[in-house]
């Protein structure tokens, strides 16, 4: 009996048998060895009989308690593991928001430049209706009274000056009296200027 306790608890600190057979973890082994030394003072006060029943409930119990430390250590490797996963996602999700903040960020830039273009060339369509509405308007009592409508820079290109001598060359549009120029006209440019005319 006594060489049966010194194999389960002896100084090689293994449980199980055959293929199954590990090595215990320092806990257990140190366990195991005070257990062994209390089952040999039981053997010689009392006798083998007194562990027989005994022992190998206490090597179950070991057993077990050695597996509960085994997944304990293997938990403890899947929690770090986790953890690392952990701050590496947090990590990603920090990331990407941060990106999402600037790219919100831009996309209202964006929309503002772009309501303040719309504002602009809105601005400017109603700017440039208002011209064509007075320029209709004008080309209109022009026609009722017998005068054209013709920008400066395409009479200088035929010798001719504005009526208004102030006028400046950035001046679109001047009034011009057809039948007045028309006597100072060779007869091409009095044809060209009917034309324009009509």
């Amino acid at each position: 009996m006594c060489l049966k306790i010194q194999v389960v608890y002896g100084t090689t600190g293994s449980v199980g048998s055959g293929d199954d057979s590990r090595v215990m973890s320092d806990k257990v082994q140190v366990l195991a060895s005070s257990i062994y030394k209390e089952f040999e003072t039981m053997i010689q006060k009392s006798g083998e009989d007194s562990v027989k029943n005994l022992m190998p409930l206490v090597v179950n119990v070991l057993e077990c308690l050695d597996l509960a430390y085994l997944e304990k250590e293997e938990y403890s490797v899947d929690l770090e593991m986790l953890k690392e996963d952990n701050e590496q996602l947090m990590t990603q999700y920090e990331r990407e928001k941060q990106l999402r903040r600037a790219q919100d960020q831009k996309c209202l830039e964006i929309e503002d430049s772009s309501v303040e273009q719309i504002h602009e060339l809105e601005s400017k369509i109603e700017s440039l209706e208002s011209i064509m509405r007075m320029l209709e308007l004008k080309a209109k009592n022009a026609s009722d009274h017998g005068t054209l409508f013709i920008p400066i820079t395409y009479l200088c290109a035929f010798g001719l000056k504005p009526l208004n001598p102030n006028a400046k060359s950035s001046s679109f549009f001047m009034v011009f009296d057809l039948e007045k120029y028309s006597q100072f006209c060779c007869p091409s440019t009095s044809t060209l200027l009917q034309s324009l005319y009509k």
